[in-house]
């Protein structure tokens, strides 16, 4: 049986399964199921049969997380309704127009704003956070964010890339002249000075396969409280000091970080109408810290193994199976700059379709943009659940995505199979609460039964605005 848990663990997101337990306390008999019903997951039913009886009481029991759990699973169904249209990766098929929302770095700069006053101005910015918050809801919870190719973001992420590009070919390498003929792969590899694995692993966890199909391999960074220095080092250990990217491990922690408050501050004044130096003062001073709960993955995917299908309509369900099935971020913003290979899906309830933001993006289809690295100059920004329970939203508005292989409509089942599979490499950054948080609302939230969703939100939005009062 599902249930929200709020301690951040590892991984994001619960599989979704059927099950049966039979209880005997004292002398009745209940028994708890699950809820297979496609649009309702997880709802647990309990069916008290007292002795003597010939027909079970129905009743369901729920806390104000079930109902927030099932809200959200509800929309991760109808959005897996909508097929995925591969076209979305073929160069002049993309519509630019039905990208997410594109803004400017500066233009989030002057919404974050704090100097408020009867000034007309003011007044005026606090009304575009509220337009910007209506945009970004609109289009499912996400927005892109560009930056000057001359910025320093810009700066920075293209020696995020680099340095993971590095790590990844020379781990790669010594995995391939070690281990041939072991069986064992990137993620066992054990660093030289440590028992620990170099690499933690997200599986993909489906009914129709096994746990090690999809999913990536990472290195999870998060910012110590002791040392204040951006930890574990495995990739600096990995490449050498003296190499030219081995500080763009931290120095794109901390960017990333601050784009993410800076995102979550102005979404949580627009979508709460409150001025921004209140939302400031709640998420920096009571909502978010900067240690622990807050983790950058460096990520690489590993493709699914196509090269046994037999058929061009098994080959086209395989190569639109997922990597990382579709699912919603336990986090206020998931911030993940534009990777160099395509291969992340998000939803657009607007346009009721899959999009494909890293793809239009890599193939220039934006005139202004120069060649090169241009994905370096974008942030994908997407809202979380946590965001959703900071703001209250009747039915969510946490960004579904999901991350699929990049295919060619126009490639024969034999070229699919014999072409050689991309590197995918990825680096999302969780911007979540700080653990007080989540174990105040586990210990208001989870334990007293509900009475309906709207008396669950607002439970859950409460305990985030108490808060800071």
């Amino acid at each position: 049986m599902k249930r929200a848990i709020l301690l951040w663990t590892l991984f994001d997101f619960v599989s979704k399964a059927d099950g049966l337990v039979t209880m005997i306390p004292g002398d009745s008999i209940t028994t708890i199921m699950t809820s297979s019903s496609p649009a309702k997951h997880s709802i647990p039913i309990i069916l008290s049969m007292t002795p003597g009886t010939t027909s079970p009481t129905i009743e369901e029991e729920k806390t104000a997380l079930d109902y927030f759990d099932d809200m959200q699973d509800d929309r991760i169904d109808r959005a897996d309704q909508i097929p995925i249209d591969l076209s979305v990766f073929e160069d002049h098929l993309i519509d630019v127009e039905k990208l997410p929302p594109i803004v400017e770095l500066e233009y989030l700069q002057d919404l974050y704003a704090s100097s408020e006053s009867a000034n007309p101005a003011m007044r005026y910015l606090q009304e575009e956070r509220l337009r910007f918050f209506q945009k970004v809801q609109l289009r499912g919870g996400c927005c892109l964010v560009k930056f000057d190719s001359n910025s320093q973001y810009t700066s920075t992420l293209r020696g995020m890339w680099s340095c993971m590009e590095a790590f990844y070919r020379k781990l790669d390498a010594a995995t391939n002249e070690t281990n041939v003929g072991t069986g064992t792969s990137a993620g066992d590899t054990n660093n030289d000075s440590s028992d620990e694995p170099l690499l933690m692993r997200q599986h993909l966890v489906r009914p129709d396969q096994s746990s090690d199909a999809g999913g990536y391999d990472f290195v999870q960074t998060y910012l110590d409280s002791e040392t204040k220095s951006v930890m574990p080092t495995t990739i600096q250990d990995s490449l050498g000091c003296n190499h030219p990217a081995a500080s763009a491990v931290e120095d794109s922690f901390h960017a990333l970080s601050d784009l993410s408050k800076m995102f979550a501050i102005i979404l949580a004044s627009g979508g709460l109408q409150r001025p921004i130096h209140e939302m400031k003062s709640l998420l920096n001073g009571y909502i978010l810290d900067d240690f622990g709960c807050c983790n950058h993955r460096l990520c690489q995917y590993r493709p699914l193994d196509g090269t046994n299908t037999t058929s061009n309509d098994h080959a086209t369900k395989e190569s639109s199976s997922p990597l990382l099935r579709s699912h919603t971020d336990w986090s206020l913003v998931t911030c993940i700059p534009v990777s160099p290979t395509p291969g992340l899906l998000i939803f657009d309830p607007l346009h009721q379709k899959w999009l494909a933001p890293d793809a239009v993006v890599n193939d220039a289809l934006l005139a202004h943009e120069d060649e090169g690295q241009n994905h370096s100059q974008y942030c994908l920004m997407m809202t979380g659940k946590a965001m959703d329970m900071l703001l209250g939203i009747d039915g969510g508005m946490a960004c579904i995505h999901q991350v699929v292989p990049r295919v060619h409509q126009h490639q024969s089942l034999l070229e699919q199979q014999q072409a050689p599979k991309q590197r995918r490499i990825s680096a999302p950054f969780f911007l979540r609460p700080k653990e007080s948080v989540s174990v105040q609302i586990n210990e208001q939230c989870n334990r007293k039964t509900c009475t309906s969703e709207e008396v669950a939100l607002a439970m859950l939005h409460g305990v985030y605005c108490k808060l800071g009062a």
